[in-house]
C-alpha cells in the first residue's frame, strides 16, 4: 500500500501515528491524518494550506481540541479508521486523475478534505475547498502541469508563479516521486 508514497506522505502517516499516541486515542483518524501532515513545514501539502490562507497554528489547534478525550490502551496497535482509509483511497484517486504515479502530501491533503470528518469540518471552517485545492495541485504541482526543467525550482511558464510558491526546493521534488525523475 505504501509504496506509491513519497517519502515525505509516509513521514505524514508515521507522525499521524505519533500524534494519536501523544493525544491518548486508540486509533489513526482523519484528523491524526491532518496534524501528521501538517508537522512538516516543508511538504507541498502545507505550502498549499498556506496559499489557501490557512494558519497552521489555527489548524493544529482545532484538530488537536477534537482528541482530547483519551482513549488508547497501553501498548495497542493503532490502526487507521476507516475514515481514514477512505481519505487513504481518495488520495490515490487524486493521484491518477492528476496524472501522478505516486502518492505525495498534496494527494493527502486533497483526500482528507473530500471524506466528511472532524479533518474536512476543520478544513472548511477555515475557508478551505477541495476544488482551490485540487486547483492549487494542478496549477502548481500536477504531472500535467510539470516539466523537468522545474524540477530544481527553475521557471516554468506553463505554472508560472504557482509552481515557485508550492513546489520549490526539496518540498518541490517530493510531488515528483521517485517514477519522475
Amino acid at each position: 500500500m505504501w509504496q506509491r508514497f513519497t517519502e515525505r506522505a509516509r513521514r505524514a502517516i508515521f507522525f499521524a501515528q505519533e500524534e494519536a499516541t501523544s493525544h491518548g486515542v486508540g486509533w489513526v483518524g482523519p484528523e491524526c491524518v491532518l496534524l501528521g501532515l501538517i508537522r512538516d513545514e516543508e511538504a507541498v501539502a502545507v505550502r498549499m494550506l498556506r496559499v489557501a490562507g490557512v494558519a497552521v497554528a489555527d489548524l493544529r489547534a482545532r484538530l488537536g481540541a477534537s482528541l482530547s478525550a483519551p482513549t488508547a490502551e497501553a501498548g495497542r496497535d493503532l490502526q487507521l479508521t476507516p475514515t481514514a482509509k477512505r481519505a487513504i483511497d481518495t488520495a490515490y484517486d487524486e493521484a491518477r486523475a492528476l496524472g501522478d504515479r505516486h502518492i505525495g502530501t498534496e494527494h493527502l491533503l486533497l483526500g482528507l478534505a473530500q471524506v466528511e470528518s472532524v479533518a474536512s469540518a476543520a478544513l472548511a471552517e477555515l475557508g478551505v475547498t477541495v476544488e482551490a485545492l485540487r486547483r492549487h495541485a494542478q496549477i502548481g504541482c500536477s504531472g500535467a502541469a510539470r516539466t523537468e526543467p522545474a524540477l530544481d525550482g527553475g521557471p516554468d511558464a506553463r505554472t508560472g508563479a504557482w509552481h515557485s510558491v508550492l513546489c520549490t526546493g526539496a518540498a518541490g521534488r517530493e510531488s515528483y516521486g521517485r517514477g519522475r525523475r
